[in-house]
């Protein structure tokens, strides 16, 4: 049986990459934070190193990425999420 960890939303930094994402594989998620405190999914993917790839978008490299992916990087505070 195959169990996922749901590790909570976290700001999508450097800081908060090297605190809690371990380099493994995973899917991650990226969201946006609405006024009632919701957290709103606008982008899903799975990694080989989660840490690696949420690093590569913390630092603005985001290749490859779809335009509304990159609308809300742009704009928006984002935050992510990994299982």
């Amino acid at each position: 049986m195959l169990e996922l960890e749901h590790n909570g939303y976290c700001p999508l930094t450097l800081e908060h990459l090297d605190m809690y994402v371990p380099p493994r594989p995973g899917v991650y998620i990226l969201a946006v934070r609405l006024v009632n405190g919701v957290h709103k999914t606008f982008y899903t993917c799975q990694s080989e190193d989660v840490h690696r790839s949420l690093r590569q978008l913390a630092r603005k490299n985001w290749d490859g990425l779809p335009s509304v992916a990159r609308e809300h990087l742009e704009k928006y505070q984002c935050y992510f999420t990994y299982f």
